[in-house]
C-alpha cells in the first residue's frame, strides 16, 4: 500500500479545507512555507492529521494566524525527535 505517497501536497491542502469557513482557503490558516514543510517533513495522511491538528493548536495558543515554519517546527521537534516517536518510525 503506498497511501498518500506523492500526494502528501495535496492532502496537505486539502485537509483544513475541510474545517474552514466557506471562502476560506488552507493559505489562511498556514503559510505557504508551513504547508511546504509539512508535505516534505510528513509522509502518511496521520502524521499530517497529527501535526495540522498540533499546530493549529499551538497557533491558537500564541494567537499567530497564519501558522508559521517557525511553529510548525516548534511542534516537530517537541514530537518529532522524541524516543516514542522515534519508536514508531
Amino acid at each position: 500500500m503506498e497511501g498518500i505517497k506523492g500526494s502528501e501536497r495535496k492532502y496537505v491542502d486539502w485537509l483544513p479545507s475541510l474545517c474552514l469557513k466557506d471562502g476560506m482557503q488552507s493559505l489562511d490558516v498556514f503559510t505557504e512555507a508551513a504547508l511546504d514543510l509539512m508535505a516534505d517533513q510528513l509522509t502518511t495522511s496521520l502524521q499530517i492529521d497529527s501535526y495540522t491538528w498540533k499546530a493549529l493548536v499551538r497557533g491558537h495558543q500564541i494567537g499567530q494566524k497564519p501558522v508559521d515554519v517557525e511553529t510548525l517546527q516548534q511542534v516537530f521537534t517537541q514530537d518529532l525527535n522524541g524516543k516514542e516517536a522515534k519508536l514508531h518510525r
